[in-house]
């Protein structure tokens, strides 16, 4: 009896909707390198500083999700995401429903609902802003390649930015080495998670609320692994991010951006020494492994995340070599090599 108990207990994800978007940015999502300011929700300021039932933190995610806590922004009420996954079709409406993002509207074909936005300026430290995040939407997987293909952005402008957006933003939550929008319909494992494969390697199916153990502590029937947005910036100017989720087509079924606690920040990825003639590596982004072909002999490498602290230091020798990263979990990382004369060459690596 007591086994059989033991089997049912699970952990359930924690979701916090006592904060007002101002402190969700500033105490949850906020890390190292950025001073952020003008902090909005749904279009205003006034908005930011109270309550609102679409933004919440989340925390005890531990199990499937990838991220342990952060900041949750959903098309309806933040709580629904907490499990188990008990429906195939769970919907929990906001109190304040907004038709209509301009930027949003850029990225589907039909009409877009209870929106939910989160925008801010900052002023970097370094010469790239990251930040992690997760999607996931209770769309998954019935309505893959329909026109509710729930959807959402991570709009970045500023100084030398010039994209197709509002403020010449990009759209920095793209598929890994692809310039694809992160959509229901661009990420899944078809109609009944059986096929066809649209980046199905970054997709987690979660069931459809009959079979909860495959990740019982959420209910959205369906997730993307943890990615790591990032964009070009210039250190010591303004720049905006703007954060939007929205329902296309209806307003049932849910959908939520998972941001990781504290990942927002600024680093500097590459230097004055950065010469892609000496040194190349590939593939990157990476899985595995990645080879690395030099102009001279490495005597060292070492990957740093992007707070600086170093992960993995090999000792090596020659112009040609293979590097296991099968311990690096997916992200953003500095790769250093340190060539037999003493110089330094520093390159962005991504993990997948």
């Amino acid at each position: 009896m007591l086994l059989l108990v033991g089997f049912s207990v699970f952990s359930q994800l924690a979701v916090t909707t006592t904060f007002t978007p101002q402190e969700l940015v500033l105490n949850t999502f906020a890390g190292p390198n950025v001073t952020i300011s003008n902090i909005k929700f749904n279009g205003t300021e006034s908005n930011a500083l109270a309550i609102r039932d679409q933004v919440a933190r989340f925390s005890n995610g531990d199990i499937g999700i990838g991220a342990s806590q952060g900041l949750l922004l959903a098309t309806g009420k933040a709580i629904l995401a907490s499990g188990p996954n008990n429906s195939s079709g769970a919907t929990n409406v906001t109190s304040a429903p907004i038709s209509g993002d301009s930027d949003l509207a850029l990225i589907t074909t039909n009409t877009v609902r209870n929106v939910c936005t989160i925008e801010f300026d900052f002023v970097p430290t370094g010469n790239t802003v990251l930040f992690e995040y997760i999607f996931a939407s209770e769309e998954y997987p019935e309505f893959t390649n329909s026109s509710f293909n729930d959807t959402f952005g991570l709009f970045l402008s500023g100084p030398g930015i010039a994209g197709p957006f509002s403020n010449s933003a990009i759209n920095i939550a793209t598929i890994p080495g692809t310039a694809t929008p992160v959509t229901i319909n661009n990420l899944n494992n078809g109609i009944s998670n059986t096929g066809p494969c649209e980046y199905c390697q970054y997709y987690v199916n979660n069931g459809t609320g009959s079979n909860p153990v495959l990740n019982p502590e959420v209910q959205y029937d369906g997730l993307s692994t943890e990615f790591t947005a990032s964009g070009p910036v210039t250190s010591g100017q303004t720049y905006h991010l703007k954060f939007a989720i929205a329902n296309v087509g209806d307003n049932a079924l849910d959908s939520a951006i998972f941001l990781t606690a504290g990942s927002l920040r600024a680093a500097t990825l590459g230097n004055e020494n950065y010469t892609t003639e000496k040194v190349t590596l590939y593939p990157n982004p990476a899985t595995d492994f990645i080879h690395i072909n030099a102009a001279y002999s490495i005597s060292e490498i070492t990957i740093y995340d992007v707070q600086g602290r170093a992960l993995q230091q090999t000792k090596t020798t020659g112009t040609d070599i293979e590097l296991n990263t099968q311990d690096l979990t997916t992200g953003t990382y500095i790769i250093e090599f340190v060539l037999d004369n003493s110089e330094k060459i520093i390159q962005k690596l991504v993990i997948r």
